[in-house]
């Protein structure tokens, strides 16, 4: 009976051995007043007063205890909370030094865990607008490459001042490629323009030197270029008829001259020499 009074009130003084030292600390501090209990050889005799003084020492002497178990517990939790917290703002500082967007879109959803979803801190602020950022160089960058792509004019140009138009300005590799392009673009369109004014003047000479650029420029497939290999073939071919009928007058060889004259008019050519 003694070790069961013992197991049952122990929590009240954790630090007594027995009942009977136990009952002596209640006595000295107090809880338990002298002459309110009797300590026999196997059993404790206490009045009504004291055991129910006693049972109220034990509730709340596990009041306490359980206090001090959720302190601890919520310390590991808050602990471990604060843990994570510390790791999320640490992966959103390297996704902010390396600018890369997918890394920050997940480091920003983490901090949706911390309290009041992070908004709060200057971090986040500075995470939001730099990820907003790479969102819209992500956007241009696809749009340059596209541009480019299509070789439309008008598209690269827009491209190109919609990166110029950032602040600060955004200049990312595909920027020098498009601007490159646009160079060639606008040197191809003048060689094309040359090209019909020549081909309109049956410029011999300007074409020639207009083809020889047109064939470092990769332009072989264009309809221009096309149009005036066609003419260099014909006028060339004019001018060696023209050239064999100014030789066959100095020589006054009758034979050739009548050959020339033959194929000066199959072809047209009504030139001073013909007429003379």
């Amino acid at each position: 009976m003694l070790s069961s009074h013992y197991h049952r009130y122990r929590v009240i003084e954790p630090g007594a051995k027995d009942l009977s030292s136990m009952l002596e600390m209640l006595k000295a501090s107090g809880k338990l007043p002298d002459g309110q209990f009797a300590l026999g050889k196997s059993k404790v005799f206490l009045k009504n007063k004291a055991a129910q003084q006693m049972d109220t020492l034990r509730e709340d002497a596990f009041l306490l205890v359980a206090i001090r178990i959720q302190k601890s517990v919520r310390a590991v939790v808050w602990k471990a909370r604060f843990k994570s917290w510390k790791a999320t703002l640490e992966a959103v500082r390297a996704a902010m030094a390396n600018r890369s967007e997918p890394e920050l879109t997940a480091s920003m959803d983490l901090m949706n865990e911390l309290p009041y979803g992070g908004k709060h801190i200057a971090l986040y602020k500075d995470a939001l607008a730099l990820l907003n950022r790479l969102t819209e160089e992500t956007k241009l960058v696809a749009m340059l490459e596209a541009a480019v792509k299509s070789r439309s004019k008008a598209a690269i140009l827009s491209a190109v001042q919609a990166a110029k138009g950032m602040n600060p300005p955004y200049a990312p590799p595909s920027l020098a490629d498009a601007e490159s392009l646009v160079a060639l673009i606008e040197k191809e369109e003048a060689l094309t323009v040359g090209l019909r004014k020549a081909c309109k003047d049956r410029d011999l000479k300007t074409i020639d030197e207009l083809l020889s650029q047109a064939e470092e420029m990769n332009m072989g497939e264009t309809e221009e270029v096309k149009q005036a290999e066609a003419l260099k073939k014909r006028l060339e071919e004019e001018q060696s008829a023209v050239e064999g009928l100014n030789a066959a007058i100095a020589s006054k060889d009758m034979a050739s001259l009548s050959a020339f004259l033959k194929m000066c008019s199959e072809m047209g050519i009504s030139s001073p020499e013909v007429k003379k």
